[in-house]
């Protein structure tokens, strides 16, 4: 009588009808030729006629779900497969490799490690120019990476224009015949006006009449006003018949005080940029 040998481990069989306590050759088979079957399923696939594992066959589904250490690693899906488990990776696990080492390093070289910036470069997170926290025009960095106020880059927007010291009066008196504003016994004109050396902006104008009634109005600080002048500007002041017009270069002011009555005396604030 002659035996054959199953799929993967040479277990051998009888043949059908050669052994009829054997059973019959499939995995439903009760008999000694079933019980080879089911044994060269079970071992067979796996391993190979020496005994070890063959390459690549142990699939997920095939593992048990302590392969994996459930804090850092889990067994999960279906089917089955390891994955990182969210929020997983801890410092211990972490390589020096993960960062440039240039402006980011890993803390430690053994044990809990934590990524963080080793230098702040220029260029980089402060660098200058479109986009980058510093400007380079008015801050800028210095050879130690360290933030300061760039020479000569304060301009007057920058400036609070609160600030009293930025400011000064112009006083004037009423001309009776011409009604322009007097500087001494200067009377001043459209063309003859007193004369700014530096730019700014006329920012407040108050008036007194011959009675003793004052009227102010403020007027807001603005490079793009036309209150606003630049070095050289001439600056006087006219009474219309109890309405104050301030005039800079000949050209009327934004807006007028009406003080009711002839104005005595005119004062004007200017602040410069």
């Amino acid at each position: 009588m002659a035996r054959v040998a199953t799929t993967n481990l040479n277990l051998g069989m009888w043949l059908d009808g050669e052994n009829p306590g054997a059973g019959s050759q499939s995995v439903d088979s009760t008999g000694l030729n079933g019980d080879k079957i089911k044994i060269d399923l079970a071992l067979g696939t796996e391993h190979d006629p020496a005994g070890t594992h063959k390459a690549d066959k142990i699939d997920g589904p095939s593992l048990k779900t302590t392969v994996a250490d459930g804090s850092t690693l889990q067994a999960s899906g279906t089917p089955r497969k390891l994955s990182v488990k969210s929020e997983g990776i801890q410092g211990t696990h972490l390589n020096a490799n993960v960062v440039d080492n240039d402006s980011l390093e890993v803390s430690a070289s053994t044990g809990v490690k934590t990524v963080r910036i080793k230098t702040i470069k220029a260029g980089k997170l402060l660098g200058s120019g479109t986009g980058k926290a510093v400007d380079g025009s008015t801050i800028q960095l210095n050879g130690s990476n360290e933030l300061e106020v760039k020479d000569a880059s304060v301009t007057g927007p920058k400036i609070s224009h609160t600030n009293t010291r930025t400011k000064v009066v112009l006083a004037f008196g009423i001309d009776v015949s011409t009604a322009y504003g007097t500087v001494g016994t200067i009377v001043t004109s459209l063309t003859l006006g007193v004369p700014m050396r530096l730019p700014g902006c006329v920012t407040g104008v108050s008036a007194i009449s011959a009675a003793g009634t004052v009227v102010s109005k403020a007027l807001t600080y603005s490079v793009s006003s036309a209150d606003h002048f630049n070095a050289g500007a001439k600056i006087t002041v006219f009474n219309a018949s109890g309405t104050i017009h301030w005039y800079i270069n000949g050209t009327d002011g934004t807006d007028v005080l009406a003080l009711g009555a002839d104005a005595k005396l005119v004062t004007l604030d200017i602040e410069f940029d």
